[in-house]
């Protein structure tokens, strides 16, 4: 062997240091990677959100200032199909709008979430993703009592359909008045008033907010589907937190605590066995 070979040839120790050093460097960009990929989807929502608000301000503009029928679905993130159609054909969007991308669990195409009440009326269990159904031969009233189940929540009044008479509490958990909206102009403090949000939930007074099996998504999908909260980091046992729209259109984000800045996130509303958290 020549002196230069033996210059060149690695020792064991120069190999073990390069192997050390590049895991230390994957230790910090796959982090990294992660939180840029953690905030691309909160810039998403926070679009998806601001659209489906304006969908609704010009749905009101167009309707005596009243959002659209909803009466349908006992949870918050329930909306009938003929609420979400009335929406996006109000400002011009797609299904896809209605879905947060830190939630791969809930696809738009899915007809499992997205055409929920119509499958779950069938009595039949389907493990696997369903191809979306073609709804225009739908009746209004079958779109008005269909109802899809969706990764936002919305405070939308729901209303019986035959009397007009409100479905929803007057007072939330904490005590404070609910701010329920039918009428945008009837709305005060419309820059603190909350149109829609990312879905916060738990399961019951145990705080569990994933892979939460109370609810129908379970039973349709035989167990394979399960209802989250949406923007989880990954090892943390609680949501990061939730864009929210307000009345007035704008978006905020609002942090979960207890991570720092602990904020006043709480639980808000039950519909057993689940907690909203706004």
């Amino acid at each position: 062997m020549t002196q230069s070979a033996i210059c060149t040839a690695f020792t064991l120790i120069e190999l073990l240091v390069v192997i050390a050093i590049i895991a230390i460097l994957i230790s910090i960009v796959i982090p990294s990677l992660k939180r840029a990929k953690f905030s691309a989807q909160k810039v998403i929502c926070s679009n998806n959100l601001r659209q489906q608000s304006l969908g609704i301000q010009l749905y009101a503009n167009e309707n005596d200032s009243t959002v659209m029928e909803s009466a349908f679905g006992g949870w918050l993130w329930d909306q009938s199909f003929l609420t979400t159609d009335q929406m996006a054909e109000a400002a011009g969007f797609d299904s896809k709008t209605f879905f947060c991308p830190s939630r791969p669990d809930a696809q738009y195409d899915d007809a499992r979430r997205w055409q929920y009440r119509w499958l779950r009326e069938e009595g039949v269990v389907y493990p696997s993703k369903v191809s979306v159904r073609n709804e225009s031969q739908l009746s209004r009233e079958d779109r008005v009592r269909y109802f899809r189940e969706l990764p936002y929540i919305y405070m939308i009044e729901k209303r019986n359909p035959a009397t007009g008479e409100s479905l929803m509490p007057s007072k939330l958990v904490t005590g404070e008045p609910a701010k329920w909206i039918h009428k945008i102009n009837q709305m005060q403090s419309t820059g603190t008033t909350i149109m829609a949000m990312d879905a916060v939930i738990s399961q019951g007074d145990n705080n569990k907010f994933f892979d939460i099996d109370a609810g129908g998504i379970v039973e349709l999908s035989g167990g394979t589907l399960f209802d989250h909260t949406n923007h989880r980091i990954s090892g943390r046992s609680k949501p990061e937190g939730a864009n929210i729209v307000y009345v007035d259109g704008h978006v905020g984000w609002r942090q979960f605590g207890p991570y720092p800045p602990n904020s006043d996130m709480k639980h808000r509303l039950t519909t057993e066995p689940v907690w909203y958290w706004w």
